[in-house]
């Protein structure tokens, strides 16, 4: 288990504050969700530099 420094404690004073603010684009949605599942890819294992261009390319191309 990863050590979080606080990180659940601090969003769940915070997380009723937030909110995602941001300029609509075109592509942005998908983007966003692209960005997520690299995460999630990397998180569990996949190798960073691979999974970030894939993620790059598959941006550019929805653009």
């Amino acid at each position: 288990q990863p050590e979080f420094n606080n990180f659940v404690d601090s969003f769940k004073k915070t997380q009723d504050h937030a909110a995602l603010a941001f300029t609509p684009r075109v592509g942005f949605g998908e983007a966003m969700n692209a960005w997520a599942v690299a995460m999630q890819k990397m998180v569990n294992g996949d190798d960073v530099e691979t999974t970030l261009r894939a993620l790059a390319e598959e941006i550019r191309t929805g653009l």
